[in-house]
Formats: C-alpha cells, sequence, structure tokens
C-alpha cells in the first residue's frame, strides 16, 4: 500500500505499509542452525513453511511535510517534516539460528529548513536516526551489523 494525502493546506502526508508472507515453500536440506549442532543431530532440518531470513511481516511509514510561504528576500518558503518507519520482528540469519532475532523497531528522521521556491537556494537542519535507535540491522550467531547510527548535519543545496 502507498499513497498521499495532500487535503490540508500547506501539509502532504505520505505514507506506505507492506505485509510480507515470505516462507521457504520447499527447502528439506537446509544447514542446521549452530546452537542446534550438537553431537548426533541431523545437519540438516526442513524449514518448508519458515519464513524466510531478513523478512520483516510488516514495514510502514509515514511522512508528514509542511511547507510555508515566506516572502522576506524573495519567493522563499519554511519546510519541515520527518519520517518514521516501523519493521516487525524478522530473523536475520541465514541459518534462521535463535541468535539472529532482529525485534521490532521504529526509526525517526526529521528536518527542517528555509529556502527558495524555485529551488535556487535551501538550508536544512537534518536529523538521521533521530532517537538514536540501536536496534541492530542484522546478527548472525557469530557477529553483527550495527545498526545506523544518530547522525545530524546541515544540508546547503541549490541549482545554478
Amino acid at each position: 500500500m502507498d499513497g498521499a494525502l495532500n487535503a490540508i493546506k500547506y501539509t502532504s502526508i505520505r505514507f506506505s505499509g507492506a505485509y510480507t508472507d515470505a516462507i521457504y515453500t520447499d527447502f528439506k536440506n537446509k544447514p542446521n542452525a549452530v546452537e542446534d549442532n550438537f553431537t548426533g543431530a541431523p545437519a540438516y532440518v526442513d524449514a518448508t513453511g519458515k519464513t524466510l531470513p531478513g523478512a520483516a511481516k510488516f514495514t510502514a511509514n509515514i511522512s508528514p511535510e509542511f511547507r510555508y510561504p515566506v516572502n522576506y528576500f524573495g519567493r522563499n518558503e519554511f519546510h519541515t517534516s520527518f519520517t518514521e518507519t516501523f519493521t516487525s520482528k524478522y530473523n536475520s540469519d541465514a541459518n534462521l539460528s535463535d541468535y539472529g532475532n532482529i525485534r521490532a523497531h521504529v526509526n525517526t528522521d526529521f528536518a527542517i529548513g528555509i529556502g527558495r521556491k524555485d529551488g535556487l537556494f535551501d538550508a536544512s537542519f537534518i536529523a538521521k536516526n533521530l532517537f538514536d535507535n540501536q536496534t541492530h540491522v542484522a546478527q548472525p550467531w557469530n557477529t553483527y551489523q550495527p545498526a545506523f547510527a544518530r547522525w545530524v548535519g546541515v544540508q546547503f543545496s541549490g541549482k545554478f
């Protein structure tokens, strides 16, 4: 699902969401997860019907943006926006190890700035991962990929 709402003056709201049912339809020889590799354990297991690694069941985002005309020094506009993303839990390990479970999480980005309506100049303050969400992106049994770090900055853009 993907959509936009432009019914409020100076405001647009974009939103999207997805439900994913990504399962193995026939995978009878999946290598065993590392924690299940004990003496006498089978080397392979049947993963038919299990969710694929990295596939979250639900994802969604909402992104409101507010733009307001400011007529100082020409045709300018103040703008601000944020994007909120949600990802449900998923397993990031190729062998579906219990160590690969990533919890459901939310991430927020934010921007505020002022610029010309014609795009000749814009200055914005931007914050990515505003609330410093520390949920790992991936964590197989023997390593992990850390969360995307929060960062803030100023962006200047324009046209010649």
